[in-house]
């Protein structure tokens, strides 16, 4: 028999003296019993196996154990469940498991119900389902890292603490979360699927999860390249992403959790409605923000509860925006957002409609909305190099809102529009005890011909280009109230305008009959020199008094008054002639103030009963 037969003889024989062995070495209640000892000193928790065990070897050591349940070490058993697993699988090398001494390499948790306690003061690191993670934190806590010296923390952990973690797998699970002062669970992670990935505890991380929160499907990745830095308060690189139907958002830059969570990185995020974002949030109630599609992406810093997003780039709406915003959410008070947004163009309605509906007229019956008042805070100042309102057009647009709990200010402080500048604002305040709404309008050298037109004003408001100031309170309730009980001021000044169907000289045709006859507002009256008025709102009702245009030598003046909401006019007009010493002619005016109707005064031209 020569060498070579010799040699395969001896190793197949050992081959099977190995195989004959093995069952030794790692029969069921062996393995069952390293297994309890193993997932206790790995989780740092009491563990029973409640179940059967199976044990495979090949083509991977393997055992797969059933109903194992996870129990605090501090705690009765009754009183301290912390996880029931439906099975446990777990990988072992095979050179470990013949050495006697097994070693874990992965564990997947089949169906596992977790339930977390969230104390009054629990720290993170109590939180780790991981004790020798624990232990190397805990052993690390009094070793200041910064800069280059994370890469070599793990060089400091104490000989006497497994460095192994390996890989652990979530299938179909459920984690329930509790706070102290709630009698119920108040969050509820289903259909928990994932894989974390954490070779030893000098090794990055990256972690994979996709589950159920609150009737939503979630998938989220991250990963670290110093996770034990991390874990330890120390900034550390972090990279996540998270995708959902309600949004997306990715982070990747640095981030710490010391004495509080600090991030800077880069950030995108978007959402297609970012309203229904907030409603499936529940946070402090059903939201007032009408807010659809966004999309954001920023240099983002976070420390103290505030985010600061420099370099911001923000689509709302298909408002397309660049600045500066901060956010910040304390316990104590509403969330806040403050900053500076510049847009190359803007629509008003849907920056305000953010905050509040704004009716398309203010005979709305809707009720004014302040509940947004109770939801944030706001300091914001927005340009914009055009801007729109509807059908209204501006340039140069400067404005700014300023919420608080009681009082919201909406201002257009300076703006380019019908050939002049315009300022408006819409004032909420609930400091009162019925609240007031006030909207105030204020134009310069405006081209009155035109914003009639846009604004669909009754004909017989004059034109031309001129001043004019507009004020409008009401109680707070239906937008409806500011045309129907609004009090008031309105002043006009224009010049070089016109009034349709009424000049001096074409009054003098409605004398030739004493019936009523309809003012012909396609009638090209003669320009007036100026028009001046200035005059009270009481009660939705608006007085004409003090309502002057001059003709040259003549002059046309009114009085009576307008109500608003129903678009009515019973007013006396005088023509005044300063070149005779004619008596001034009077006249009726009544009707719709789209379709008024004039009549000489009786005075004048009625003959007498008797002759």
């Amino acid at each position: 028999m020569n060498l070579f037969t010799r040699s395969a003889i001896f190793v197949v024989a050992s081959l099977a003296m190995i195989w004959l062995l093995i069952p030794t070495f790692v029969s069921t209640d062996f393995v069952r019993n390293f297994i309890e000892r193993e997932i206790t000193s790995i989780s740092g928790q009491r563990v029973t196996l409640g179940g059967t065990t199976a044990v495979k070897l090949f083509p991977v050591p393997s055992a797969s154990l059933q109903n194992v349940r996870f129990y605090r070490m501090d705690m009765r058993e009754g009183d301290s469940l912390i996880a029931h697993v439906e099975t446990l699988n777990i990988s072992m090398s095979l050179p470990s498991v013949l050495r006697g001494k097994p070693v874990v390499s992965s564990i997947e948790l089949v169906s596992p119900e977790v339930t977390l306690m969230l104390e009054e003061g629990l720290s993170l690191v109590s939180l780790l389902p991981l004790s020798n993670v624990r232990d190397a934190l805990q052993a690390l806590t009094d070793v200041p890292v910064s800069g280059d010296e994370v890469s070599e923390l793990a060089s400091q952990i104490p000989s006497d603490v497994n460095r192994r973690i390996g890989t652990l797998t979530v299938s179909d699970g459920t984690v329930s979360i509790n706070a102290p002062t709630e009698d119920k669970l108040n969050h509820e992670l289903d259909r928990v699927n994932g894989t974390l990935t954490w070779a030893d505890l000098s090794s990055p991380l990256s972690v994979t999860a996709a589950f159920v929160y609150r009737e939503r499907a979630f998938e989220i990745q991250g990963s670290s390249q110093s996770p034990l830095a991390l874990l330890t308060g120390s900034i550390a690189p972090i990279a996540f992403s998270i995708n959902s139907i309600l949004g997306q958002m990715q982070f990747d830059g640095e981030a710490g959790v010391s004495a509080g969570l600090y991030a800077k990185g880069d950030i995108t995020a978007s959402s297609a409605s970012l309203r229904n974002l907030l409603l499936w949030s529940g946070r402090r109630g059903r939201p007032a923000l009408a807010l659809g599609e966004v999309d954001v992406s920023a240099n983002l810093q976070l420390r103290d509860n505030v985010i600061r997003m420099d370099d911001l780039s923000l689509t709302l709406d298909d408002n397309i925006g660049t600045g500066i915003i901060e956010l910040s959410d304390r316990d104590d008070s509403l969330p806040t957002i403050s900053g500076t947004l510049d847009f190359a163009a803007l629509n008003l309605r849907s920056f305000l409609g953010a905050f509040l509906p704004i009716p398309n007229s203010f005979d709305n019956a809707a009720p004014v909305s302040t509940v947004f008042m109770d939801q944030l805070s706001a300091d914001l100042r927005i340009s914009a190099t055009r801007a729109n309102f509807d059908q209204m057009q501006f340039a140069n647009v400067a404005a700014t809102a300023q919420i608080t709990p009681g009082l919201a200010l909406f201002d257009i402080g300076f703006a380019e529009g019908y050939g002049g500048t315009l300022q408006a604002r819409l004032r909420l305040d609930r400091s009162e005890y019925d609240g007031r709404t006030e909207v105030s309008v204020l134009g310069e050298q405006i081209n009155m011909s035109e914003f009639n037109s846009v604004h669909e004003l009754a004909p017989i408001v004059p034109s031309g280009r001129g001043d004019f100031a507009v004020t409008l309170t009401s109680s707070l309730g239906p937008w409806s109230n500011l045309l129907q009980r609004g009090e008031g001021k309105i002043r006009l000044s224009t010049e070089n305008g016109a009034i349709a169907g009424l000049d001096p000289q074409v009054l003098t045709s409605y004398l030739e009959n004493r019936a009523f006859k309809p003012i012909d507002l396609d009638y090209s009256s003669a320009s007036f020199d100026s028009f001046q008025w200035e005059t009270e709102i009481s009660n939705g009702v608006l007085s004409l008094a003090d309502a002057v245009a001059e003709f040259g030598d003549e002059k046309m003046s009114f009085s009576g008054i307008v109500q608003i909401a129903g678009g009515t006019i019973a007013a006396s007009m005088r023509k005044i002639s300063s070149t005779d010493d004619t008596d001034p002619i009077e006249f009726f005016i009544g009707g719709g103030t789209n379709a008024p109707y004039i009549f000489p005064s009786l005075a004048q031209t009625a003959p007498p009963l008797i002759e």
